[in-house]
């Protein structure tokens, strides 16, 4: 029996997609959609809203689609 002491969960991405200026980027995944900063690199937000496909946002705005 093996044991992996760095297992971790795995979150599939589904679509990553920058904004307009490049200066963030949002990822949709099976748990929902975070919001990652570029510069300094940092995740912004996390929408809990369940297995989300495709998302984009409109600049820095809270636009998202």
């Amino acid at each position: 029996m093996s044991v992996n002491r760095y297992s971790r969960t795995t979150t599939d991405v589904l679509s990553l997609r920058f904004n307009q200026d490049s200066t963030c980027f949002i990822c949709a995944t099976c748990d929902g959609i975070r919001i990652f900063n570029v510069e300094p690199f940092a995740q912004k937000s996390f929408l809990d809203v369940g297995r989300a496909t495709y998302a984009e946002m409109l600049y820095r705005t809270n636009l998202i689609a």
